[in-house]
């Protein structure tokens, strides 16, 4: 959680993704330094039930592979599948090593495109573009 904590300002409102069991949807609550945390239902490191609901504003997604046309490929369990269709506003931004790309993934009717890429190597942004990306 340092690595979260040290790269956002005092403004941000940091929330984090509770998983309640495997069919339901994401929550995200808001969780700040120094708040308790459980592990929750399926093993992750949450914040407390009591913690605020949030909607965000932008939502990383871990990765199991991607392709450059911004299709991803989760765990299977289409949590995040939902909290991309829960929150259609908010920014999608995958999270993955560079050696997790591949050529093409396959993709269902329901299966939204990321906004963007970050890898240890690169950062590959989605054209059209939703986001601000500052070196162009």
């Amino acid at each position: 959680m340092a690595a979260i904590t040290g790269v956002s300002p005092p403004t941000v409102e940091l929330a984090l993704p509770c998983a309640t069991s495997k069919s339901a949807p994401l929550v995200f609550r808001r969780w700040r330094s120094g708040d308790p945390r459980i592990i929750g239902a399926l093993g992750f490191d949450e914040p407390l039930e009591n913690a605020p609901e949030v909607a965000p504003d932008l939502i990383f997604a871990p990765l199991i592979g991607f392709d450059r046309r911004l299709n991803r490929l989760g765990q299977g369990a289409g949590h995040y599948d939902r909290a991309f269709a829960a929150f259609p506003n908010a920014v999608r931004i995958g999270v993955a090593w560079s050696c997790q790309e591949v050529d093409s993934i396959p993709t269902d009717p329901w299966d939204v495109p990321l906004d963007g890429i970050i890898t240890e190597k690169e950062w590959i942004p989605a054209f059209p573009k939703r986001i601000i990306d500052d070196q162009a």
